[in-house]
């Protein structure tokens, strides 16, 4: 069973294959991913924490099984399209 936030996410990789973090934060928080920042050196980037969150939940569903880290980006795995599939969604 798989909550709506990671099925979301699994229907955005699938459509999506190849998608990188930074174009994951984009599509899953369309109104907030500028918002974040996150600090870099001697500066400040706009927009790196929701970057940052988004690889880090990338890598959740990755050690999960549901998705796939290749060198051009993230792709759906089966198991993660059986999840979709196959959810009843729990209450997040």
């Amino acid at each position: 069973m798989i909550t709506e936030k990671t099925k979301r996410a699994l229907q955005i990789i699938a459509k999506n294959s190849g998608i990188r973090p930074r174009e994951f934060a984009k599509l899953f928080w369309p109104d907030k991913w500028m918002n974040g920042y996150s600090r870099c050196g001697n500066g400040v980037t706009k927009g790196g924490g929701y970057r940052l969150a988004a690889g880090g939940y990338l890598g959740k569903l990755a050690q999960r099984g549901l998705i796939r880290h290749y060198t051009d980006g993230y792709a759906i795995t089966s198991e993660g399209r059986a999840a979709i599939e196959h959810s009843s969604v729990e209450a997040a």
